[in-house]
């Protein structure tokens, strides 16, 4: 049954303050919110998303990185991709002071995981340039 009479507003379940509740909507527990508080609901939903997304591309660096040293690695597009990933997103991290914070404990482990898939990815770009720097110098001897 509905707390609602005709010219009296409803108190919202989130902060207490009275509201229209023809302009309410509900929360996933079935109980009105104000307009102000469905909105910093859905910031705050938007953001552990961000969150989740920066979790699972600093997985997904080493992972690529990994994958640098076995036979996928052709024409080193999985070293320039994993590179690139990991430059993507420390850029995001630096850019966004707000999700660091936001990350806690997360962020040190992974930006040490972003970083040591990066210097796997560069290990067989070294080894690319070493081997034709040695053939260079071989052909000219």
């Amino acid at each position: 049954m509905s707390n609602y009479r005709a010219g009296v507003g409803v108190q919202c379940a989130r902060c207490g303050g009275m509201m229209d509740p023809s302009t309410a909507t509900y929360d996933k527990g079935g109980n009105l919110m104000c307009r102000s508080c469905a909105a910093l609901v859905t910031i705050a939903e938007g953001d552990q998303r961000a969150i989740g997304s920066l979790v699972s591309s600093a997985i997904a660096v080493p992972a690529l990185g990994f994958l640098s040293w076995t036979c996928v690695n052709q024409f080193a597009l999985v070293s320039i991709l994993t590179l690139a990933s990991g430059v993507g997103w420390i850029l995001m991290v630096a850019r966004a002071d707000e999700y660091r914070r936001r990350m806690g404990g997360k962020f040190v482990p992974c930006l040490v995981g972003v970083i040591i898939g990066m210097l796997m990815g560069l290990g067989p770009l070294m080894l690319l340039g070493l081997n034709v720097l040695f053939s260079v110098l071989r052909a000219t001897r």
